[in-house]
């Protein structure tokens, strides 16, 4: 692949996608070992230990003896940049381009490339100053934290109202769950009453604005979430709520 366009010709796009992975694997508090790393990216083990090597020479990366990965404090700034980037090139691609809110991560793959040191700042202050991605993940550099009272949606229980702060890391991989969840108004800033949870089915039965919604526990994993007295009711972008409103059958 092409060298990223981050002031540095070494660091090639492939490095960066490795450093994106890590930092949304920390950001997730998952453990960052090769074996992780490989399933995250969908590729093989072997392929993720010679990137790693090669990532060690540029000074990106230093793997310990318990094989955990860590990133150097230069592996860092790239991670934080490359995650900037790509979260402004989700906004650019819904806020002003119209892309599907389910779409946005996938094609926010190939645009972040084009955003350069120069045209990040004019991009962010175009935008409206953004403080999170538009599945509710702070933008590095912004100021913007995770609220300490996250949980995910599995966790809350019946009889609770939360208001979904972002997507988990990890669905934003799965568009057709990202349809699910815009299909049916499970969004950031969206209220939910979690009404019942069975064991036995191994599913939740929610309350929405849209209506009743029956979601399983593996997609339900994928929603972080706040209780609704310690969030305040924040509404969804109006164009992500028209999107939620059309995309009924």
């Amino acid at each position: 692949m092409s060298s990223a366009q981050n002031g540095d010709g070494h660091i090639t796009a492939t490095m960066t996608q490795y450093l994106l992975a890590m930092y949304s694997l920390r950001r997730e508090n998952q453990p960052l070992i090769g074996a992780r790393l490989a399933e995250w990216l969908g590729i093989a083990p072997a392929s993720v230990t010679e990137m790693l090597k090669r990532m060690g020479q540029e000074g990106l990366v230093q793997v310990g003896r318990g094989r955990e990965i860590g990133l150097t404090q230069r592996g860092w700034q790239v991670a934080m940049s490359t995650a900037r980037r790509h979260y402004l090139a989700e906004r650019l691609l819904t806020d002003l381009i119209g892309v599907e809110w389910s779409r946005a991560h996938a094609e926010a793959e190939r645009w972040r490339f084009s955003i350069t040191d120069e045209t990040e700042e004019k991009l962010w202050e175009a935008l409206g100053r953004p403080t999170t991605c538009p599945h509710g993940s702070p933008i590095p550099g912004t100021g913007a934290c995770f609220s300490p009272h996250t949980r995910r949606l599995t966790e809350v229980e019946p009889g609770e109202a939360v208001i979904v702060e972002r997507i988990a890391e990890r669905a934003k991989e799965n568009m057709e769950l990202l349809a699910y969840f815009q299909e049916h108004g499970l969004v950031p800033g969206e209220r939910l009453h979690v009404c019942e949870a069975s064991v036995v089915t191994g599913t939740l039965m929610l309350q929405t604005a849209r209506g009743e919604v029956t979601l399983g526990t593996a997609a339900a994993t994928q929603l972080m979430v706040v209780p609704e007295r310690l969030f305040g009711h924040r509404p969804a972008p109006d164009r992500l709520r028209r999107e939620v409103s059309h995309a009924a059958p």
